[in-house]
């Protein structure tokens, strides 16, 4: 051990430590990365990071004239006579609209008294049929009606009539004979089954 402080101290102080060396997180995931940004950053000139040809903004205004061609072309060309003829087409124009909407004016006086008076008759009209049909069934006498069902003209099943009255809740309703549990249990106790299975 001797030997080794004398030869390299540096080490030997190292063996003494209770942890070795630490690498900070991530070191070996973006050591790759850090490297090629360095060898790329050293290429960049500092300097002058941008370079523009020489007589670069003297020439750019006769290339871009050159490449547009405006000199020898003209693109929106004028008829001949135009400003001379113009007030007269103005005018003629203006005429038509006119006749136009004179006859759409007209149209529409005519149409829409027409189109009132029809819906009109026929709202009437369906009142009139609406009000037959429920003076009809206001006039039938109960006792017609109880008779109808007597007669067996009408058969209601209990699941229709369930259906019907759904959304009534039947514990709420007072009936007029009240019954215990106890009377519920000596009927049922008394009565003969065969006899109701009998019935339905």
């Amino acid at each position: 051990m001797s030997k080794l402080k004398k030869i390299a101290p540096n080490l030997h102080k190292l063996k003494n430590l209770s942890s070795g060396f630490k690498v900070p997180k991530g070191y070996f995931e973006n050591t790759e990365d850090s490297i090629w940004n360095s060898i790329f950053l050293d290429k960049i000139n500092t300097n002058s990071p941008f370079s523009t040809p020489s007589n670069y903004f003297e020439s750019i205004e006769t290339k871009v004239y050159s490449k547009i061609d405006l000199k020898n072309k003209n693109s929106f060309p004028i008829p001949k006579d135009y400003f001379e003829t113009i007030e007269d087409k103005v005018f003629q124009k203006i005429k038509k609209e006119t006749k136009i909407e004179k006859f759409q004016n007209t149209l529409l006086r005519k149409i829409i008294p027409i189109g009132i008076a029809a819906s009109l008759l026929i709202y009437i009209s369906l009142q009139l049929f609406k009000t037959k049909e429920q003076d009809f069934f206001a006039n039938l006498e109960i006792s017609e009606i109880e008779n109808w069902i007597d007669n067996g003209n009408l058969e209601i099943d209990t699941y229709e009539i369930a259906t019907i009255y759904e959304d009534i809740d039947f514990e709420d309703l007072e009936l007029e004979n009240q019954y215990s549990e106890d009377d519920l249990i000596n009927y049922l106790d008394d009565i003969n089954i065969e006899s109701l299975i009998l019935i339905n």
